[in-house]
């Protein structure tokens, strides 16, 4: 064993020893002891419950804030959702019109082979 770590515990068991008489000469000391360390205990449990307590209401007020944002960013996306469906109605509206009204000879083909079919699709005549 090294002589610095036999010096060590040398003088730990000699101040343990004197603590232990120090005390056996009033028990009141041990009272008042262990009443100094709970109270640094209980100062100490009091001020991390503030701590935890203002990271709780930070969190809260945090989550508050996110559902918050993703009911606006729910919102937002249902206004663009239905004015992009509005705009593709009135342009599919808009094409359907256009091709109603143009004078194409390949459909007129086609319309007019579907009518001497008799409306019975891919059938032959």
């Amino acid at each position: 064993m090294p002589l610095w770590l036999l010096s060590i515990l040398s003088g730990t068991g000699k101040l343990i020893r004197k603590a232990f008489d120090w005390i056996a000469d009033d028990p009141w000391r041990l009272f008042v002891l262990i009443s100094a360390v709970m109270a640094v205990l209980w100062w100490r449990a009091d001020a991390r419950a503030d701590r935890l307590q203002d990271a709780l209401t930070a969190l809260r007020e945090a989550s508050d804030r996110v559902r918050d944002a993703d009911k606006a960013a729910g919102q937002k996306g249902a206004d663009v959702a239905a004015q992009t469906k509005t705009a593709v109605e009135k342009s599919n509206d808009d094409a359907r019109k256009a091709a109603d009204g143009s004078d194409d000879p390949l459909r007129d083909a086609f319309d007019s082979l579907r009518g001497a079919s008799g409306g019975r699709g891919k059938a032959a005549p």
